[in-house]
């Protein structure tokens, strides 16, 4: 008697995505470390992550390409605003990157991700685009958690780890990004 033939179901997208999702989160976990563990400076350390994306970027694009254009070809106003987004994002990463000399892996990687916090309060304080209740509950633990990173170290906490200057850098690379994603959207 044969063994009962078992089904084979096709993973679902939402599965899929979330394998994604976890993959892309885990690598960009290292990120820290291994820029930390180079030999070379913060712009440079940037400029070779990016190049190391790029063949996966270049097939993304290609891949895309392949397909019909919703939106059709970019118009030639939006390079402008493409070349601001590259070097404001180009910014961010060698302020995060810099900031790993002076701070925690962690500390710079938790205030280096505060982009999306700046955008929801900049909409709904100069936009007027108020969030809803979840998301203001989700900002308020982000900032809750980077403020239990950082106000330690105005207390003149010995134990405190890091440096507040490295803190204002991934900070200050954040604000950049979330004020270019806001004048983007207004």
């Amino acid at each position: 008697m044969s063994a009962p033939a078992i089904p084979v179901r096709v993973a679902s997208p939402a599965l899929a995505m979330f394998v994604a999702l976890l993959a892309g989160a885990t690598f960009f976990g290292f990120s820290g470390i291994f820029v930390r563990l180079s030999d070379v400076g913060p712009a440079a350390a940037g400029f070779w992550r990016m190049l190391f994306a790029m063949p996966v970027l270049v097939a993304w694009t290609a891949f895309e390409r392949r397909k019909p254009a919703a939106a059709g070809p970019v118009r030639r106003g939006a390079y402008g605003a493409i070349a601001l987004a590259g070097l404001t994002f180009g910014v961010d990463v060698v302020l995060y990157n810099a900031s790993l000399g002076f701070t925690t892996i962690a500390n710079a990687s938790l205030l280096g991700n505060l982009a999306p916090v700046g955008v929801v309060l900049g909409g709904w304080l100069i936009l007027g685009d108020r969030p809803s209740r979840r998301i203001l509950g989700a900002l308020m633990l982000a900032i809750a958690g980077a403020l239990l990173l950082v106000l330690p170290k105005f207390t003149g906490n010995p134990a405190a780890s890091g440096d507040l200057f490295g803190d204002t850098l991934a900070f200050g690379g954040v604000a950049i990004l979330a004020a270019v994603l806001l004048v983007r959207r207004g």
